[in-house]
């Protein structure tokens, strides 16, 4: 199959071939998919309808329109998990909450070390 021209009047009276689209759309007349556009054809094939139907009801390919769904059934399944792992962050958290453990470790042995140090009396007050 080739593709199918329409023919039009031109200013100067010559007669002027134009191409057609996909499924004989002007792809001059053609709008843009938005989300909500391609949302809308994909909830038609989620719905029953089938792939063949919609595509040539919204003039779209095979292809296009199954990568569509395909990205919206990915999109659905990851805003359904229940946890989250973010495993670099994690990762980096659970090292830096170690650090603080160390930190806080050596501050009270030598809270402590201090203590044994003075005998109960002060070191300013020693002199």
């Amino acid at each position: 199959m080739g593709k199918k021209f329409h023919v039009e009047q031109g200013t100067s009276g010559a007669t002027e071939r134009a191409p057609e689209g996909a499924n004989g759309v002007d792809p001059a007349t053609r709008r843009r998919w938005t989300a909500a556009r391609k949302l809308e054809a994909v909830m038609c094939v989620l719905r029953g309808q089938s792939l063949d139907t919609v595509s040539r009801k919204y003039g779209v390919s095979l292809h296009e329109l199954s990568s569509w769904r395909d990205k919206v059934l990915s999109g659905a399944e990851s805003a359904l998990k229940t946890k989250e792992t973010n495993e670099p962050q994690d990762t980096e958290k659970k090292a830096l909450l170690s650090k603080i453990g160390e930190i806080t470790m050596d501050c009270e042995l030598l809270r402590e070390k201090i203590k044994r140090l003075e005998n109960g009396v002060p070191f300013h007050l020693r002199r």
